[in-house]
């Protein structure tokens, strides 16, 4: 019941149209799954070290990919 609550704090913090979320840690991972499942959003859910290494990639031109962050 108390994961709950906290899930459903972090959701209210969480814009609408956000594309992606980043986060660390694992268990916060499947947690904010649930959560994008569970308000119907279409976040993607990722671990930053995935998103820090998708902006060090470089694509088949050899231009740098480019994220931006929104927070």
């Amino acid at each position: 019941e108390m994961a709950g609550a906290v899930l459903d704090r972090k959701m209210e913090h969480v814009p609408e149209d956000i594309e992606m979320i980043s986060i660390g840690n694992p268990g916060c991972m499947l947690q904010m799954a649930m959560g994008v499942q569970k308000y119907g959003r279409r976040s993607e859910i990722v671990h930053t070290v995935q998103l820090l290494d998708w902006a060090y990639q470089k694509d088949k031109q050899g231009k740098e990919k480019t994220a931006t962050v929104k927070g």
